[in-house]
């Protein structure tokens, strides 16, 4: 699959070739408009060589949402909130609130609603519903709706043997809702996937090799991580609910079988469908959906246990948020970030989740640190450093993959237990990685985000390293090695993965809700984020982790490629925190126990300014208060004007000095009232703060400059192709016009007009190999001032060929006469053309369907068409036993002399063909329909000939 930072842009080049190709305006086409655009990418881009066309009108579009923007007030608020729940010494502790309370002070208003709804109806969507959160509004729509609606154009993809469909254009809204929505999430289908699940194949009785007997059960994980002690002391975490997020359907009978045959009780899951949701069939969900079932019921195994049936995991996500429906939520769909708003859209589910209670857990990849390169890939990764998403989301538990490292009998027993438990304790583990077992591409997913900043909880992590790392935590996860057995269509199936390790850690964290509640910690179950306490417990109580210091989650690469160093990239594991293992594996037994005994400090930010000077810059200034050095926190501060924008824009994001002090300006503000705040993101023992908003009332001399800014630019490009640019350009008066210049360094490499706010084309000339700096250029117009972007660092490295587009599969088709006439009693045959397309060479079976009284259809049973080739059909007639030889003799010589005729009526050119047998007795006088159907490795045609019986 490519996901590369810089294959991506080798797609946006061919697309917006295409779509000059096509006539198209560069600004970039009709449905550009004069609306502004929501600013999400289309995924479109990362598979632009495999773009079929204009999706058909009539093709049936999954429900869509509308994600809601919050002003600053809003989003203070919830951050403040979020803070207050995890303060033991805040009133807010641990008092989750309902998604009713949520909409009432965090959602969009009763009048955003309506409006957008109104909308929404006027443009032929259907099936409006709006969340009980008011953060999102999902919707239908034909194609034809949603393309006039969004100014989009969908077209059809076929990505590894799939048709998709996808946007290829940005959204657009009338103005008066864009401060309303920041994107739409839906207008396309490729989902996030389960990271491998790296099913073995094989009967788990059946599994040869050393660790044949070590294969893993609950009863086996609970030893081994000392999960076995909080049975008695947490009730099997009977009071607690954990929802797992699927798109196939469940097997009830596959999960009897699994909890009779390690002796738990069955204790039902409860199935929910999500409206709109067809549930997939590929063995792929189908085991996921069994494996997350069974590895989190065996676990946790008097938990309530609810399966969310959806089809996509955004929409399952939300449903179980939406309707606060489990205290933990596990979902093993994963897929590497694509920054934009449709990433945000997880983040804003997270933030409501965890103001509700709930704990999401999710994989972390089985890719390594190559996260948007596939699983097993043999040629190495070719994407570059990249983690997953929603593991990385900081709201968001990531579980990556360890390996036990010692198969002796100093560990494992060779005679199974009560439950067939062969582990006696712990086995010291290693980071899991399948070059091990010459797996390719095949190891703990790991590194560092796009998307999000290093939260504060992360801060005692010196590495350097700006952003948030991922995973959390690791669990067992290896192939050929100790696996987790599950029981799939009836049969015992071995399975490993990151995907099996989320389920299991999902299980522990229902035991732990039940063990803080049996001892009065919890009053009722729900625990939010735990990130910040699992980093809190790694300094304080260590014993309850186990720290993995060996082994790399490093994968090969092509060489050339970004990231790419003598062959490999990745992390290795180490000592403390790493993004390869996180902090390690855990005691469960240990990690209850400590959980109540660890304090993480509260803190109080307080912000001041100067008055604002004539050009608008606001001189700030951020005191942290607390009972410890609140240093190496980061400060964020933000502004709103209503009557510029009511979505916050963060301008700053500073580090508190050894004083507890976070300095910053801003520039230009716009005319009028602007709140400014500050928010401290905390440490790792010490929980962040929100301060009150600082008011500044600014009164704007003179031309005001305009605000331009690049957008879309990747860190790294091929060499050898013109790049495509693109910057914004926003004011607070009417909307901006004139140009936008844009330099590589000294050199000017391409001018565009400003309409919509967008200035876009592609670069004039090709940039060389290495490190350059890009910016962008207003000219200014009538009402602003000229103005430079911030500077950008790119990097151009080797090129890297376009996938071609995928050739068409393999197939055949299949035709039969309209019509037969024979006699009553009398036999006759007709001719089954069977012609292969696009090198099809498959064994084809043929079946004949329907009913004449008295005779019977018979064809060839199978054909296999390597080439052009002719086969002979046959009659034969089921009253000849006891006809008398003058008739036999009779009737054989009218076969020999009709078949010639019959045969002869469709042999030509390059089409295979076969006759078949139609045996005739005698019947009524009538018309009977007959359907002749070829089947070869899920492919089925059929064609219908009407015979008629004189």
């Amino acid at each position: 699959m490519w996901l590369s930072r810089y294959g991506a842009m080798i797609r946006i080049v061919c697309f917006l070739s295409s779509l000059l190709a096509l006539g198209v305006p560069s600004a970039f086409s009709q449905y550009a408009g004069a609306l502004p655009a929501l600013r999400q990418g289309s995924v479109a881009r990362t598979h632009i060589g495999y773009d079929l066309g204009d999706l058909p009108s009539a093709t049936l579009l999954r429900p869509m949402h509308l994600i809601l923007s919050q002003s600053l007030a809003k989003k203070n608020g919830l951050v403040a909130l979020s803070i207050a729940q995890q303060d033991i010494h805040s009133e807010a502790y641990h008092r989750w609130i309902s998604p009713e309370q949520f909409a009432e002070n965090f959602g969009a208003s009763k009048e955003e609603i309506q409006d957008i709804t109104t909308w929404l109806q006027s443009r032929g969507m259907k099936d409006i519903e709006v969340s009980r959160s008011h953060t999102r509004i999902a919707f239908t729509g034909t194609v034809p709706n949603v393309e006039r609606a969004f100014q989009v154009k969908l077209h059809r993809f076929q990505v590894e043997g799939e048709e998709h469909y996808a946007n290829v254009t940005e959204p657009r809204m009338r103005t008066a809702l864009t401060g309303t929505v920041s994107s739409v999430e839906g207008l396309n289908d490729f989902d996030r996937r389960p990271p491998g699940n790296r099913t073995v194949g094989r009967a788990a009785a059946d599994a040869g090799g050393e660790g044949s007997a070590k294969n893993l059960g609950p009863g086996d994980l609970a030893i081994l991580y000392d999960i076995k002690p909080l049975y008695a002391e947490a009730a099997g975490g009977g009071q607690a609910t954990i929802a797992v997020i699927g798109t196939a359907a469940p097997s009830l009978d596959d999960f009897h079988a699994y909890k009779k045959l390690f002796g738990l009780p069955a204790n039902d899951y409860r199935l929910v469908s999500v409206p709109g949701t067809e549930v997939a069939t590929t063995a792929q969900a189908t085991v996921e959906t069994a494996l997350d079932l069974e590895i989190a019921g065996g676990i946790a195994p008097q938990a309530r246990l609810v399966y969310v049936e959806a089809y996509s995991p955004f929409a399952g996500a939300a449903y179980v948020i939406d309707n606060r429906i489990a205290d933990v939520l596990s979902l093993s769909y994963t897929a590497c970030e694509t920054p934009g708003p449709e990433d945000f859209a997880y983040e804003s589910l997270a933030l409501q989740g965890i103001v509700e209670g709930i704990t999401w857990i999710n994989a972390s990849g089985d890719s390594g640190a190559a996260a948007c390169d596939e699983p097993g890939a043999a040629a190495g990764a070719i994407s570059g450093l990249a983690v997953n998403l929603p593991a990385s989301l900081p709201e968001v538990t990531g579980v990556g993959g360890t390996r036990f490292a010692n198969l002796s009998s100093t560990y494992w027993s060779s005679s199974p237990a009560s439950g067939g438990t062969t582990a006696l304790s712990y086995v010291p583990e290693t980071a899991w990685n399948g070059l091990q077992e010459n797996e390719f591409l095949t190891a703990s997913g790991g590194g560092s985000s796009k998307d999000f900043f290093k939260p504060g909880y992360q801060s005692s992590i010196e590495d350097g390293i700006a952003a948030r790392e991922v995973p959390d935590l690791a669990f067992d996860a290896a192939e050929k090695s100790p696996e987790y057995v599950i029981v799939t269509g009836g049969r015992l199936e071995l399975v490993a993965g990151t995907s099996a390790a989320t389920p299991l850690f999902a299980g522990i964290t229902a035991l732990l809700n039940q063990y803080l509640m049996a001892h009065g910690s919890l009053q009722t179950p729900g625990l939010g984020n735990i990130n910040p306490m699992l980093y809190r417990l790694a300094q304080v109580a260590p014993e309850a982790f186990h720290d993995i210091t060996t082994g790399t989650n490093r994968v090969g690469c092509a060489a050339g490629t970004v990231d790419c160093i003598d062959g490999s990239l990745g992390y290795n594991a180490g000592a403390g925190y790493d993004m390869v293992t996180g902090l390690g594996s855990i005691d469960a037994d240990k990690l209850a126990h400590a959980w109540g005994t660890a304090d993480i400090g509260a803190s109080t930010i307080l912000l001041s300014a100067a008055s604002a000077a004539s050009d608008g810059t606001v001189a700030l200034k951020a005191e942290v208060q607390a009972s410890e050095n609140p240093s190496p926190g980061m400060v964020v501060f933000s502004w709103t004007n209503p009557s510029y924008s009511n979505v916050p824009a963060e301008f700053a994001r500073v580090a508190v000095d050894a004083d507890g002090i976070a300095h910053a300006s801003v520039i230009g503000l716009p005319n009028g009232s602007n709140a400014v705040t500050a928010i401290f993101e905390g440490t790792t023992s010490l929980l962040g703060s929100v301060s009150t908003p600082v008011v500044l009332h600014v009164e704007v001399t003179g031309q005001p400059p305009a605000s331009v800014a690049l957008v879309d630019v990747q860190v790294a490009f091929p060499g050898g192709i013109n790049l495509p640019l693109a910057a914004l350009v926003t004011g607070q008066l009417a909307a901006p016009t004139g140009s936008v210049d844009f330099y590589l360094g000294d050199a000017l490499i391409g001018s565009a007009p400003v309409s919509a706010g967008t200035a876009s084309t592609i670069s004039a000339t090709l940039p060389p190999l290495g490190v350059n700096v890009l910016t962008a250029h207003y000219s200014g117009d009538s009402n602003y001032a000229a103005e430079i972007s911030a500077p950008v660092s790119i990097t151009i490295v080797g090129a890297s060929p376009v996938p071609s587009a995928a050739p068409p599969a393999p197939d055949f088709s299949i035709t039969v006469p309209a019509a037969l006439s024979i006699s009553s009693g009398e036999s006759g045959n007709f001719p089954i053309t069977i012609a292969p397309s696009n090198g099809f060479s498959g064994a084809i079976t043929l079946t004949c369907s329907g009913s004449i009284d008295g005779y019977g259809c018979s064809v060839p049973t199978t054909v296999t068409p390597k080439t052009s080739i002719q086969v002979q059909g046959t009659l034969q007639s089921m009253a000849l036993g006891i006809l008398p030889i003058g008739a036999l003799l009779s009737l054989g010589g009218w076969v020999r002399r009709k078949r010639r005729w019959l045969c002869g009526l469709a042999a030509f050119g390059l089409l295979l063909q076969t006759g078949c047998g139609l045996t005739v007795n005698r019947s009524t006088a009538a018309v009977y329909p007959l359907t002749i159907t070829a089947v070869s490795a899920g492919i089925q045609h059929s064609s219908v000939i009407v015979v008629t019986v004189q």
